[in-house]
């Protein structure tokens, strides 16, 4: 089984379920078994779920840094060039094409080899034809015509052939063969032309027997560097000026490195020198600014003469000044269950604002934890869209809410409200809303079809209620263990040791919360977060005197006099066979305080023990 494979232990006589090899791997060349356990490939290889810390600038940065799980999704799955720029201040001069083009790798200060005729929108290269250094235009790469040698200008090939290999990256003349820039240069023959021993380092042959040392490296002008060890030891070292044309450097930018998620100040957008001026009073300054000039935003100076300045305006105003009031719809509303549901339920809440019950024209959501907060105020604002005529025209609008439990994404209720006075600029509604505790028999599929949308975009995991007009995308509901806005990505931050061995750990959406991305369910006798604190225990026992049988529900009453005044009240159902009652509190051991139960027999009816 597949599971036995490269899991340390020998399984065969001949440890040949211990023996990984991938031939197109160089990393594991000259291993006879895989040497790191927790190795993402050959957990990957064995169908051990596999969950690895990925830095944010690595996710669809175009280079495949981590193989995530045995259905080979990687940090480049589902990755759109629309919604993932390959030059951001991440991915710019860091030796590594992100873009198809290589843009983010031009105009580099430390960028080597380099040619002075070549401008900031050309890559030096050799050329295909005669091996003699070029300029080639940002507009000729990626354009299907290997114009280079080694493909540079054309990386796609190995990159997609070898993508579990980020050193296979020069492609062989006239071949599908790729090979490393160590392979090149070396006095030996890797590609079935010889193109990596004759058109990638001309000077070492100029048409005679070549002029090759397999322990030194010969530069152009006929100086050789010694290697220590092979030549990989004297080339691609970017500290290092072993050449003086830096052709030791060339063919090393092939290889795709490693992001570690820094970016530099050396590269960035350099802005000039602000020149000192003596300091201005209010009076001063109120001569040349308009405080007003932006309303209800925040007022921004331009280096622009012609603009001047910018008005950065919140969600409730637009307009180059911020002038006009948008449009909205002002929510409060308080959810709550029956009590039909376990102290573990938590709930998806979707708010959209729909035009003719058949356009999402705005929409927000939002987590409902019941028992982790208790009668729960949310504020919610839903938009109208800007410069809408059509829309803004009718009054036929109307807020739609629905519920689904959060881990299996099952409906539990919905709710439509007409809006009543469309004339007005802002309308406010307060709703109460009680999640049912039976699932309705109407399926998600027939009514999450009612709204206009293809809903292409979401995972299959995940539910999509629709396509929002205002924003331009689907609406997607993850379930907990999905994160994203396509619910996309993995998302468990639960570990062994969550709540220290005392509860259950339940992942929460860490788009509402960053700070708390889970909670635990304590088990009886244990408190705190994490679960981390034993909790008091209270024994009540009845005397045989008290008829049990005529109450039906207890209320426990603790006043801890030195630490909390006010009290904590805990519930009890009771029964015909209680006759003692265990309750687990939710604070340290009492050294002076009051308790007193509340036995009901009626809901105006108890009486109460001390």
């Amino acid at each position: 089984r597949k599971t036995l494979v490269a899991d340390g232990i020998n399984h065969c006589s001949d440890r040949s379920d211990e023996i990984f090899i991938s031939p197109t791997d160089i990393f594991y060349q000259g291993y006879k078994h895989c040497v790191w356990l927790d190795n993402i490939q050959c957990q990957a290889f064995r169908g051990v779920f596999n969950s690895t810390n990925i830095v944010f600038s690595q996710i669809c940065n175009g280079i495949l840094e981590n193989l995530s799980d045995a259905d080979n999704n990687t940090d480049e799955s589902d990755c759109s060039m629309d919604e993932w720029r390959c030059l951001t201040q991440y991915t710019k001069c860091d030796n590594t094409w992100h873009c198809l083009d290589g843009q983010d790798e031009l105009g580099c200060k430390y960028k080597a080899p380099k040619l002075e005729s070549c401008t900031n929108q050309s890559h030096v290269c050799l050329d295909i034809m005669t091996g003699s250094p070029m300029c080639l235009d940002r507009s000729k790469v990626a354009d299907g015509h290997i114009d280079c040698v080694g493909s540079i200008d054309e990386r796609a090939f190995c990159r997609i052939k070898y993508k579990n290999n980020r050193m296979q990256r020069y492609r062989c003349h006239n071949s599908d063969l790729c090979i490393t820039p160590f392979q090149v240069c070396d006095c030996h023959q890797d590609c079935p032309e010889n193109d990596d021993e004759t058109l990638a380092c001309i000077w070492t042959n100029n048409g005679r027997k070549p002029l090759c040392d397999e322990s030194m490296f010969r530069c152009r002008d006929g100086r050789y560097v010694k290697c220590d060890t092979d030549m990989g030891s004297c080339r691609c070292h970017p500290w290092t000026r072993h050449c003086l044309e830096d052709e030791h450097q060339l063919f090393c930018d092939l290889i795709d490195q490693f992001s570690d998620g820094h970016f530099t100040m050396n590269e960035l957008e350099e802005y000039p020198n602000v020149m000192k001026h003596r300091v201005l009073t209010i009076s001063e300054i109120s001569k040349h600014v308009n405080t007003q000039q932006c309303n209800q935003g925040l007022h921004i100076l331009s280096a622009n003469s012609s603009i001047r300045f910018y008005c950065l305006c919140s969600d409730h105003y637009y307009g180059d000044r911020c002038q006009y009031q948008r449009k909205r719809v002002s929510l409060i509303l308080r959810p709550f269950i029956t009590d039909s549901f376990d102290h573990q339920s938590s709930f998806k809440i979707v708010v959209l604002l729909v035009h003719q019950n058949t356009t999402i024209v705005s929409h927000d959501q939002f987590l409902y934890e019941p028992q982790f907060i208790c009668l729960p105020k949310y504020y919610l604002t839903l938009l109208y869209p800007i410069n809408e005529s059509s829309l803004l025209s009718s009054s036929n609008y109307s807020v739609h809410i629905y519920s689904f439990t959060s881990q299996t994404l099952e409906k539990r209720s919905s709710w439509q409200f007409d809006i009543p006075f469309h004339f007005l600029p802002v309308n406010r509604i307060a709703k109460r809303l009680l999640i049912a505790g039976a699932v309705p028999t109407t399926t998600i599929s027939s009514w999450s079809k009612i709204y206009n949308g293809n809903c292409s975009s979401c995972s299959e995991m995940a539910i999509c209620i629709g396509y929002d007009i205002d924003i331009g995308r689907d609406i997607c509901i993850c379930p907990l263990n999905r994160t994203g806005r396509r619910c996309l990505i993995p998302f468990n931050p639960c570990t062994n040791n969550s709540c220290n061995g005392h509860g259950q750990c339940i992942q929460r959406d860490v788009r509402f919360d960053p700070e708390f991305q889970f909670r635990c369910v304590c088990d009886d006798g244990w408190r705190g977060d994490f679960c981390e604190d034993p909790s008091a225990i209270l024994y009540v026992s009845f005397a045989k005197d008290i008829d049990i049988s005529i109450f039906k529900i207890a209320l426990i009453h603790v006043i801890d006099v030195e630490f909390r005044p006010l009290p904590e009240t805990y519930f009890h159902r009771l029964s015909r066979e209680t006759s003692n009652i265990t309750v687990f509190l939710n604070t340290p051991p009492i050294t002076r305080g009051l308790i007193f139960i509340q036995m009901y027999k009626s809901l105006d009816e108890f009486d109460t023990y001390l």
